[in-house]
């Protein structure tokens, strides 16, 4: 378990790694909710898991067709 703080605009910065592990970089959608006295943050659904959009249309890999096109190139 990794540890934060609020900084003074009482925001919460998630750890690079675990940004990483989630594949997760600027703009990715977030749900947040309480539960109890936890606060429960996690990816929104249906985002793709390489850039962020809302257009995945393959929620097995969750990975979108434009992300798809671009790793067939390579």
């Amino acid at each position: 378990m990794k540890e934060t703080k609020l900084d003074n605009l009482c925001r919460i910065v998630i750890p690079v790694s675990i940004r990483k592990n989630l594949s997760m970089k600027q703009g990715t959608p977030l749900k947040i909710e309480q539960v109890d006295d936890y606060i429960v943050i996690r990816l929104a659904k249906n985002v793709c898991r390489l850039c962020g959009s809302h257009a995945v249309s393959r929620s097995k890999l969750m990975i979108c067709d434009t992300c798809i096109e671009k790793i067939k190139k390579i």
